[in-house]
């Protein structure tokens, strides 16, 4: 039987943060999960590993992550492993392939954790506010602009089409995120098919009619339309 290996890929703002420092919090020897340390923050986040930028891995980036494979043959002792990054939702096609090839040995699976959309933007505009430095941030002045500048990374069904594409839809796992509870527990799949998961979620969001077709877009969200 393969290792298990989770790859925690976002959504940000669906309570990564909180996540991550429990999974820190938690780590050692008699911790039921391995938590590698190999391109990881301070904070827990897994980001130093998985950049935003850029379509494909460079060479360094390639020798962080095959470091990070080598950790976890040396000091998982078969535990299941996590890596967490909110950057991974948006991986393009290159870096999703990239990695499936990295974690070939391993039994990987996908978690995808979404949130209704409107709190999620004006979650993210908030956090953006907050970091706004760059000359070039001070057009974005109010939550609609902040959308219409960035509604691609608001679309979860694009987000999860390299992934499904490349491990598969039985490899992928998406958990709706209810800031009141949380929902964080690994070894136990809702099994819902990603998919249906989404259109639940869009429907109770009160997006656009085309979601009760499957089509899960979020350029209509309520408050939002561009």
């Amino acid at each position: 039987m393969r290792q298990r290996l989770w790859l925690h890929i976002g959504h940000g703002k669906t309570g990564t943060s909180a996540l991550q420092s429990a999974l820190l919090a938690g780590e050692g020897a008699q911790a039921g999960y391995f938590y590698p340390s190999t391109g990881r923050n301070p904070d827990g986040v897994h980001n130093l590993l998985f950049p935003l930028k850029g379509d494909t891995y460079n060479a360094p980036q390639m020798q962080a992550l095959m470091a990070s494979v080598a950790e976890i043959e040396a000091h998982s002792s078969g535990r299941p492993v996590i890596l967490s990054s909110e950057t991974l939702c948006a991986a393009p096609m290159a870096k999703v392939t990239a990695l499936h090839a990295l974690f070939d040995p391993f039994d990987t699976r996908i978690v995808y954790y979404i949130r209704p959309q409107v709190p999620l933007v004006e979650s993210a505009f908030r956090q953006f506010q907050r970091a706004r430095l760059s000359p070039r941030h001070t057009a974005i002045r109010d939550v609609a602009a902040y959308f219409k500048a960035r509604q691609d990374g608001f679309d979860f069904e694009k987000n999860l089409a390299p992934w499904e594409a490349v491990f598969g839809t039985a490899a992928i796992s998406v958990r709706l995120y209810d800031r009141r509870t949380g929902s964080f527990h690994w070894g136990r799949s809702r099994a819902h098919h990603p998919r249906r998961v989404l259109r639940e979620q869009c429907a109770d969001c009160g997006s656009v009619p085309e979601c009760a077709a499957g089509r899960v877009s979020c350029r209509g969200i309520k408050g939002f339309a561009t």
